[in-house]
């Protein structure tokens, strides 16, 4: 990585997570947490109807889709020029939402990693196995959110009795939950669907929780 002139600290630790595929976050304990998506998740919790209320369900935007990606990479030191581009495309979601050429393009430029990039098509590699399949894997096509609020006081910890905290992997009984499918997602069944903690908020009573699938 090259750095020319001053640049503000929090920024090149923000671009750092980004191009590392990573969320730098201190756990409720004052612990540094690392967060990323591991190929295959596991559930440290599973909810049901019984533990839940308030639950609302809601499909990503299809405009958010990432279809294409252009991404720039390896920096010349002196010329501060990218000296390769690689274009990644996920046919299926192109076919699939009959998304045009010109739309939901994502033009990177990466001055850090030079390596593990992807190649042209990312679709079936593990998230972990390049960059591009990462972003993919996450963005490339429809997510499920989901919010709810925890208020079966023995769920707001893991199995191990941790606290839970965002970062972590849930799921939800498939036999015993309301709304019964999930709006037609994963083949309209809860089943083997793992979602990942984005916000969390303690009070007296229950935890409120907003998740999403991965």
């Amino acid at each position: 990585w090259w750095c020319h002139s001053p640049k503000d600290l929090g920024s090149i630790l923000e671009q750092m997570q980004f191009e590392g595929a990573f969320i730098f976050r201190y756990r409720y304990d004052g612990e540094p947490q690392y967060i990323h998506i591991p190929n295959s998740p596991s559930s440290v919790l599973q909810l049901s109807k019984n533990d839940i209320s308030d639950i609302n369900l809601y499909l990503s935007d299809p405009n958010d889709i990432i279809t294409k990606m252009s991404v720039n990479f390896d920096v010349h030191p002196e010329l501060r020029t990218y000296q390769f581009n690689v274009t990644s495309s996920n046919t299926n979601s192109i076919t699939k939402y009959n998304i045009q050429s010109k739309e939901n393009v994502r033009n990177i430029d990466l001055d850090m990693l030079v390596a593990q990039i992807g190649d042209s098509n990312p679709v079936g590699e593990d998230k972990n196995d390049n960059f591009l399949a990462y972003q993919n894997a996450l963005f490339g096509d429809i997510f499920l959110n989901v919010e709810f609020d925890i208020v079966n006081p023995s769920k707001w910890v893991d199995s191990s009795l941790n606290p839970l905290e965002v970062g972590d992997i849930i799921d939800f009984d498939n036999s015993n939950m309301f709304p019964e499918t999930p709006m037609g997602f994963n083949n309209a069944s809860w089943s083997s669907l793992n979602f990942v903690i984005l916000e969390m908020k303690r009070t007296v009573g229950k935890v409120s929780v907003k998740v999403r699938s991965v």
